[in-house]
């Protein structure tokens, strides 16, 4: 007897855990019918072990990537900051969320929103500068980059009344400005074995060695560099670079590079920082 089409299914389902004592139970049929050219009873057997095999495999990736979603809308439904990127239907959870949510519950939202606000403002000002050697004042700066606009306004309006002329990013520059070679400025980097994405300020250079380099103008770790420098298409990273442009009480108006090279021992203790993230979250 010849076999001349030859039907693959199953129903496919389980139960996805929210949070405790929150479940979704998801189940989908699945399945096609193929023709072909004419093989015996024990061949068509085989190509269907085969077959069901490759769908089962197949459904196994949806179900994982449908978890994935749900603990993801859980974790902003819980976590309102936190920020997840989306690749290939697959949720990321960000470095910073990964550092910083338990650091920042005792600041106030409005507070919060106001250092953020300034930050991406003077992350702005420095790659200005990098490109055109040139500083901008806030007005300019939010006429050449319009999406600035309401970070101007956060910040300017803001109870903290927080500036960008008392930060020490000129005399710092002034100072380390040609110790500095910019290859990337704000990439976004994705690491698909332990799940998670970011934002570096930059790739490039200090004193010629190949760094990952951000902008600071207040607390920082070192751990968040390193989960850049493992990025999946990053490429070799030799040395994490913090510039320092924050209000300080130095007489020469400035602080140093921080550089830090032990980006092996970093990047462990940020390991540990996401895999409690994921026994916290889910995700």
């Amino acid at each position: 007897m010849k076999i001349t089409k030859l039907k693959v299914g199953s129903t496919f389902g389980g139960v996805i855990s929210e949070q405790d004592y929150d479940n979704r139970r998801v189940m989908w049929p699945d399945g096609y019918e193929i023709e072909t050219e004419g093989m015996t009873l024990d061949e068509a057997r085989k190509l269907r072990i085969k077959l069901r095999e490759e769908l089962l495999s197949e459904q196994w990736e949806r179900m994982e990537i449908l978890r994935n979603k749900v603990k993801a809308d859980a974790l902003q439904r819980q976590m309102s900051k936190a920020r997840i990127r989306e690749k290939d239907n697959k949720q990321y959870v960000s470095v910073t969320t990964i550092t910083s949510w338990d650091k920042n519950f005792f600041m106030k939202d409005g507070e919060l929103l106001q250092h953020a606000a300034r930050g991406k403002l003077i992350d702005k000002l420095v790659e200005h500068w990098f490109e055109k050697q040139v500083w901008l004042e806030l007005k300019e700066l939010v006429k050449q980059y319009p999406e600035l606009r309401a970070d101007a306004a956060i910040m300017w309006q803001g109870n903290l009344k927080l500036r960008l002329d008392t930060l020490t990013h000129e005399k710092f520059f002034e100072k380390y400005g040609e110790d500095f070679k910019i290859e990337k400025a704000k990439p976004v980097i994705f690491n698909e074995e332990h799940m998670y994405s970011g934002e570096p300020d930059f790739i490039g250079y200090f004193k010629d060695i190949r760094s990952i380099i951000d902008v600071k103008s207040g607390d920082f770790d070192w751990e968040q560099l390193a989960a850049y420098a493992k990025g999946d298409d990053v490429g070799d990273i030799e040395q994490l670079v913090i510039i320092p442009v924050g209000e300080t009480t130095n007489d020469c108006g400035y602080m140093k590079p921080k550089v830090n090279k032990e980006i092996d021992a970093e990047f462990k203790k940020f390991i540990q920082m996401r895999n409690k993230f994921k026994e916290n979250f889910g995700i």
